[in-house]
């Protein structure tokens, strides 16, 4: 408490809140609240979008046999190593950065 505003009052434990000085105003709570609701509803819907595409699709036939363990373990093994992604030219800047430098690093 400031002062002598509130002559003979006795604050409460735990009633004064940390940083109450330095009050969010309401037109900033407004937009974040508004904000961080539309961006969940839209991650539901974006969400909702991917489970349709997935329930309509069948599960692969992809048994790992003696036949096919070779080639999976490659494929395994160039996904690890993001070698998918640097053959991709649409992987973006960051992949084709990655591309262009994989020699030196390796």
């Amino acid at each position: 408490m400031r002062g002598d505003e509130h002559i003979g009052e006795r604050e409460q434990p735990g009633e004064h809140i940390a940083g109450d000085d330095l009050a969010i105003p309401d037109g900033y709570r407004f937009v974040f609240y508004t904000a961080t609701t539309a961006l969940i509803v839209g991650a539901g819907w974006m969400l909702s979008l991917r489970v349709r595409n997935w329930e309509r699709g069948t599960p692969d036939r992809r048994p790992t046999t003696a036949r096919n363990v070779h080639r999976r373990l490659c494929d395994l093994r160039a996904g690890l190593f993001m070698r998918t992604l640097r053959r991709d030219p649409a992987a973006g800047a960051m992949h084709s950065a990655q591309r262009r430098y994989a020699g030196h690093a390796a």
